[in-house]
């Protein structure tokens, strides 16, 4: 059974490999131009079906054109510089709540509130992945813009406060989950490229010990023939040739002394590497 891949490429993400081969903001930039295509698609779908219930205004054209012209705009920025990766993200935040804000405009004008923009503003922080601090001024000036079309509006007292604290409270989730689904992206992006660099230690390190095997085991090979044939030359004279046999016993003795100090190098070797870090006073010398 197969270990299915942590994120496969979608056609509103990029994949797995591709993000870990960017800088972060890079692969932010590239991330939000291809769920711009998303958002587009949902807001011209969106003002579509309010067309076709019979309401007529013109931030509903607004945003069908914005829509369309922002969809081959945000394929083609892929292959800009990453400003202009970002700008194109910011444009679409800014039109996205933009046309919002008008239609809310509109239908104020006629004493009739919307909830459009609120959900607009939910949405778009959902989808776009951008840094706190942006999300913050883009949220905050259209809040600002968004209580002066409501506060100058003829609808009942009441109805005007209710909706400028909705926008209010939604403005203020917005910004956390903005905040947090940014400060999770970039935790996860930092912690794969720890992994991987790890990983990357750890196969210098295995081909490492696979050298030293291989060096070791011709090392060790040379004595150890050649101590096997001591051996087999003191057995065939040690009836007649008693010296000999104690000459062979004598060499096999120092090449067993040999192969015993490599063997304890590549053991203080090994504890050295394993041995963790101490903390080294330096005191005063007198």
């Amino acid at each position: 059974m197969t270990t299915p891949p942590a994120r496969a490429a979608t056609r509103w993400d990029i994949d797995i490999e591709t993000e870990n081969q960017l800088p972060f903001e890079q692969a932010l930039a590239q991330t939000n131009l291809r769920r711009i295509e998303l958002a587009c698609l949902l807001e011209i779908a969106t003002e579509l079906l309010q067309l076709a219930t019979g309401m007529r205004a013109v931030s509903m054209i607004a945003g069908i054109v914005g829509g369309l012209a922002l969809l081959p705009i945000a394929r083609a920025a892929r292959r800009w510089p990453q400003p202009a990766q970002h700008a194109v993200t910011l444009a679409c935040l800014v039109i996205g709540l933009g046309v919002k804000q008008w239609g809310v405009a509109e239908r104020a004008a006629f004493g009739q509130p919307t909830s459009g923009y609120s959900l607009t503003l939910l949405s778009l922080t959902l989808l776009l992945v951008v840094g706190p601090r942006t999300m913050a001024w883009v949220i905050g000036l259209f809040f600002a813009s968004y209580t002066t079309i409501i506060a100058t509006a003829p609808i009942a007292p009441g109805a005007r406060i209710e909706s400028i604290v909705a926008t209010a409270i939604v403005s203020g989730i917005a910004l956390v989950a903005g905040r947090l689904i940014f400060v999770g992206r970039r935790n996860d992006h930092d912690q794969r490229l720890h992994i991987r660099a790890q990983a990357e230690r750890l196969t210098i390190q295995n081909e490492e010990l696979d050298q030293l095997m291989a060096i070791t085991a011709h090392d060790l090979r040379s004595p150890l023939y050649g101590l096997r044939n001591l051996f087999d030359l003191a057995d065939r004279r040690a009836e007649h040739e008693p010296m000999v046999a104690r000459k062979a016993l004598r060499d096999g003795i120092y090449s067993l002394d040999a192969m015993i100090a490599l063997v304890t190098r590549l053991l203080h070797a090994h504890a050295a590497d394993h041995q963790p870090l101490t903390r080294v006073i330096v005191g005063n010398v007198r």
